[in-house]
């Protein structure tokens, strides 16, 4: 019964490493608060209940104010650890909605690797 019923996200190992070489200290903090946000199979940001969350739904959960998290996230955006914009998801494969999604080169929870999803962060210091 260790962890029972306790959910889990990878954090590759490799990409540890780098992070702390390229990102801040508060977007270290960021990239690691959004780990329990992360959605099975397609990486999108969600609560509980599968709802896409924004980062006004961010705010209390990470302790902090828009205006800085917005900053933050832009610079995560930037540098390739999250993409935000339009993409399909597991329920909706061909349906665009808006969503911010973890790069599965660092993140990942799931039994597979939505090669789409991947494709976003092509070219990205991740690659």
């Amino acid at each position: 019964n260790y962890h029972r019923g306790d959910g889990f996200v990878k954090l590759l190992d490799s990409a540890v490493p780098k992070m702390m070489q390229v990102l801040t200290k508060a977007e270290m903090w960021v990239a690691i608060g959004i780990a329990n946000y992360v959605s099975y199979d397609d990486n999108i940001l969600r609560d509980d209940t599968g709802r896409h969350l924004d980062i006004k739904d961010l705010c209390e959960p990470l302790n902090m104010n828009y205006d800085s998290l917005r900053k933050i996230m832009t610079g995560l955006k930037k540098k390739g650890v999250i993409y935000v914009g339009s993409t399909g998801s597991r329920e909706a494969p061909h349906t665009e909605i808006k969503s911010i999604v973890a790069n599965p080169r660092i993140y990942f929870r799931g039994t597979r690797e939505k090669r789409e999803i991947d494709g976003l962060f092509e070219g990205s210091l991740w690659s």
